[in-house]
């Protein structure tokens, strides 16, 4: 993500880091976890997506801060502050919820805020502000049930203060039904740079051919929906918007008001929290993932947090599997046994499978070799412990996979590691890429050689059976006016003695127990390569453990003779045995 601007610092600005509730109909002990720049929260309908965002917005306000208990950064500077739509930049309580008697009752909602940020009132000198919000009888002569925060109505100990903008479901009203609904030419209701800037996102999120003309102020008429500019086209104006440029259009305007009020307080601003309930709504989904990369953009450049629900499955493998990945928290929640549980460490494949209702078979992570003898060496070093869990492919020469592994797009689709021979190693950035263990020629070159310097009286000659080092290469004599790599293939290819084993296998385990310290080097980083690659990848840390103990363990020549007594393999006995 390219990111056009200066990014404001996060230290400056208030953030909410999580929230705690206690219980909430069906929310009951569970703590959502909240992102510094984008939080998505996701789930199938009925699991309290929208109740979330409420309980996150609800205890704001831009009320003088000299009395606040909380923080006194702001002073008087957000008095009176409006939006570009000239609403307050607060979150409307009847927008959010609606108490209904025999099923809420007064105490039996109860949950915590969490706010980092400059200047908090803090007797124990802790690092962020904990507000709890209770339900209690507002009006007690007419039952009037409402959330209030702070422990009691002590002066200045209930709401923050800190800029929100909160756009419910009621900005989603269709133009077409809103009776009262006028559009008047306003060029004056934005600047000369918010105007560009608007026209310039519509174009970008929603891929529009169409020259502006100006900008509208179109008024629905309804209290959910308001009042805000918009931009006008020479074929129509936004009294004939669909719904999703309505949408995205009010969704554009509240980041504007968020940009002008950053100019308005200079030094006193401290970002601000914007709220959006069904992110999505009416976006075809290429506008979807444009739409996260500018909110991604934009709350860096005005330490702004943006919290939204959404169903969206485009939206959700944009956030695990685009650039943005690391500026959004995804928060999801999902029904169980009647309560409704929060996950926040959870896989783009469960939401997908949850949001789809779907059954998933699962993938087997791949490792991706250049040929088949590649594979049988990676499988004597690794121990088989990949080959059960994972998919061991053959794909061609080092080139295309060097190819697959710098290329961003294929890896999204693929999630693959590259396995590449010892002769392609250098210095190299992609972590998707790992090289066998070896000095920097082919595997059958090191393996002649190898074999070549052993001692006649080395254990793995059989004199009795006449495999020795003279059968091995009376009939291979190198010659280096030949194609050294042909030749060598050749001549791996045409070992099938019992000695040998099937592949190399004999040949190849007598190079590894020499070289036990680089190949338990290359069994790390093969697990962390495949870490940073596929963090879902399974088995993971049960199969480093065994290797490291098993290379360890190799290392030690008694350990060899222990193992060798009681009719164990080296691995057995480490596995046996752990450190």
């Amino acid at each position: 993500m390219f990111l056009r601007g200066k990014i404001y610092p996060h230290n400056k600005c208030y953030k909410v880091n999580r929230l705690i509730i206690k219980r909430f109909r069906r929310i009951v002990n569970q703590t959502v976890p909240i992102g510094a720049n984008i939080t998505l929260i996701a789930g199938q309908n009925g699991t309290s997506k929208s109740t979330l965002l409420g309980l996150i917005a609800h205890p704001f306000s831009t009320k003088n801060d000299e009395m606040s208990v909380y923080v006194r950064h702001y002073g008087n500077s957000l008095e009176g502050v409006r939006t570009i739509n000239n609403k307050p930049f607060e979150a409307d309580y009847r927008q959010m919820f609606r108490m209904e008697k025999g099923f809420d009752e007064p105490g039996s909602h109860e949950y915590s805020i969490c706010i980092t940020g400059p200047d908090l009132i803090n007797a124990e000198d802790m690092k962020e502000c904990v507000i709890p919000v209770k339900s209690r009888f507002r009006n007690q002569t007419r039952n009037q049930l409402r959330l209030v925060s702070g422990r009691s109505h002590t002066a200045g100990e209930g709401n923050f203060p800190h800029p929100v903008i909160y756009l419910g479901l009621g900005r989603l009203a269709p133009l077409a039904e809103c009776q009262k609904m006028s559009v008047e030419h306003n060029e004056e209701a934005l600047t000369e740079e918010e105007a560009k800037w608007l026209h310039k996102k519509n174009a970008e999120i929603l891929s529009l051919n169409e020259s502006p003309s100006g900008i509208d102020v179109l008024d629905s008429g309804l209290p959910g929906k308001g009042a805000f500019p918009a931009s006008r086209y020479e074929d129509y104006n936004p009294a004939t918007y669909s719904a999703g440029q309505d949408n995205l259009g009010q969704i554009l305007i509240a980041l504007l008001s968020f940009r002008r009020l950053k100019q308005k307080l200079g030094e006193k601003y401290a970002g601000g929290i914007l709220f959006v309930d069904e992110l999505d709504s009416a976006l075809f989904p290429s506008a979807q993932t444009r739409l996260l990369d500018i909110l991604a953009e934009e709350s860096q450049l005005l330490g702004l947090q943006i919290i939204a629900t959404t169903h969206s499955v485009t939206m959700m493998h944009h956030a695990f599997h685009s650039s943005i990945k690391q500026y959004t928290n995804i928060v999801f929640l999902k029904p169980l046994d009647g309560n409704v549980v929060v996950e926040s460490d959870v896989t783009y494949a469960k939401i997908k499978t949850n949001l789809l209702i779907e059954y998933n078979p699962g993938t087997r992570p791949a490792l991706f070799f250049e040929d088949l003898v590649a594979v049988n060496f990676f499988n004597l070093i690794t121990r088989n412990c990949f080959t059960e869990e994972y998919e061991l492919i053959v794909l061609g020469s080092a080139g295309v996979l060097e190819n697959i592994a710098s290329n961003p797009k294929i890896q999204e689709r693929l999630s693959a590691v590259m396995v590449l021979d010892a002769d392609r190693a250098k210095p190299s950035e992609l972590k998707n890429v790992v090289f066998l263990p070896g000095k920097l020629m082919p595997l059958e070159r090191e393996l002649y050689f190898f074999l070549k310097e052993l001692p006649d009286s080395d254990g793995f000659w059989n004199q009795e059976r006449g495999f020795t080092k003279q059968f091995l290469f009376k009939c291979h004599c190198y010659d280096e006016s030949e194609n050294v790599d042909n030749y060598m293939k050749t001549w791996f290819a045409e070992q099938n003695t019992p000695e040998w084993g099937e592949n190399g296998k004999h040949a190849l385990q007598r190079w590894i127990a020499d070289n036990r310290d680089i190949c338990r080097e290359f069994c790390k980083k093969l697990i962390f390569s495949i870490r940073s690659t596929v963090p879902t990848a399974p088995k993971l840390d049960e199969i480093g453990t065994m290797l490291d103990r098993y290379y360890m363990e190799s290392l030690v020549p008694e350990n060899n003779q222990i193992a060798a007594a009681e009719g164990l393999e080296l691995f057995d006995y480490a596995a046996k045995n752990p450190m």
